[in-house]
């Protein structure tokens, strides 16, 4: 995978508010991509350039198009994206490894639906999420839970959610320690 490092700044105007806005856009745009600004602290000014490292490409030419707004690559660099590096990127951003299942996705033609292979057999806990905020799921998520399932509900404004996730610490054949609420 080829990632770059370039640096966004804004082209020739006249007016330095709008130089400004057109820097603050461009800066909406590349944390809507999930693009990591390297001079993060600095305010957003007329002269002032923001470099980002380790862009993808497709990420970078979607600020190109943006108007007054010129796009630099100032390095470009080949990485090895292999299973290592997958475990080593989740071990960092604090994600638990799950079990590697084979499979994918397959389409059970007797039913008419898509059913997700083995990679339902990772989970071994349950966690059912009622008439939950926001807030209090994305808490939940960031525990390590994943969802499964979202269940409208016709009486109430928020969905339930059926999560699971993979427990190591979970022993084989555990009994009587139903769903978490």
């Amino acid at each position: 995978m080829r990632l770059l490092n370039i640096a966004v700044s804004v082209s020739y105007m006249n007016n330095d508010e709008e130089r400004t806005a057109v820097l603050v856009k461009s800066r909406e745009l590349a944390d809507s991509l999930g693009m990591v600004r390297d001079n993060k602290d600095a305010m957003p000014g007329p002269w002032v350039t923001d470099h980002y490292s380790y862009v993808k490409p497709d990420e970078a030419v979607q600020l190109m198009p943006m108007e007054n707004l010129e796009v630099k690559i100032l390095s470009s660099r080949e990485i090895d994206t292999g299973p290592d590096l997958m475990q080593v990127a989740s071990e960092l951003m604090g994600l638990q490894k799950l079990p590697q299942v084979g499979g994918g996705q397959e389409f059970n033609q007797r039913i008419e639906v898509h059913t997700p292979g083995n990679a339902m057999l990772a989970f071994n806990e349950l966690r059912l999420a009622e008439d939950m905020c926001t807030d209090a799921l994305q808490n939940i998520l960031d525990e390590g839970w994943r969802v499964m399932a979202v269940c409208p509900q016709p009486d109430q404004r928020r969905p339930d959610y059926v999560l699971g996730r993979w427990n190591p610490n979970r022993e084989a054949g555990q009994m009587g320690q139903g769903a978490k609420r």
